[in-house]
């Protein structure tokens, strides 16, 4: 009988920590397309406070969102120490980083343009938003295209690596590509603080 009240006390207490401080957030609207990219994280002690966005507008194929940039540094300083991205389309330009008024990223929200059709522009991923540890969020340069879905998880200790999911541009004959479908992030574990 105590080794199953052990048991049961241990599996609330595995799903309550898990709640506070999973070890991936992800959101549910997501692109379709695509493949996942390697998992990069900041160095240790180090959690993200800034992002940057690689976005693309022409005539032609829209792609919107192709890259997410995180700008890690230690807990107590804004410098940032070195920068993480996993796969990025190869087009678009990056933005100027963005950052929190004070503290650190702790879960976020994707706006992604659903399926258009067979007749019009796919774009998937258009734009992010962070919510911040200091209260607060800040928002992507990216466009309008598309909604945002439900906010992710929060990551207790802040953001420390990312993943994400590109459809590859395989040929200029295909007349519609999408760029950054979905994006994982990873959470800091209790030594960041």
């Amino acid at each position: 009988m105590a080794i199953k009240i052990s048991l049961v006390i241990f599996s609330f207490f595995s799903i309550g920590y898990g709640r506070l401080n999973p070890s991936i957030i992800n959101i549910a609207n997501g692109g379709p397309w695509g493949e996942w990219g390697p998992l990069q994280e900041c160095n240790q002690g180090h959690v993200a406070k800034k992002f940057s966005i690689k976005i693309r507008e022409s005539e032609i194929d829209k792609t919107g969102l192709n890259g997410i940039r995180l700008y890690c540094s230690d807990y107590n300083n804004t410098r940032e120490v070195s920068t993480i991205k996993s796969s990025e389309s190869r087009n678009g330009d990056w933005s100027l980083p963005y950052s929190c008024e004070s503290g650190y990223f702790n879960s976020f929200s994707l706006r992604v343009e659903s399926y258009q059709g067979k007749l019009y522009d796919d774009k998937a991923a258009t734009n992010i938003k962070f919510r911040c540890s200091g209260k607060g969020e800040v928002e992507g340069p990216g466009f309008t295209w598309g909604s945002y879905g439900p906010w992710s998880q929060t990551c207790q200790y802040g953001i420390c690596g990312i993943m994400t999911k590109i459809e590859r541009l395989f040929s200029f004959f295909s007349l519609d590509h999408t760029g950054l479908n979905d994006v994982q992030f990873h959470c800091c574990p209790r030594w960041g603080q």
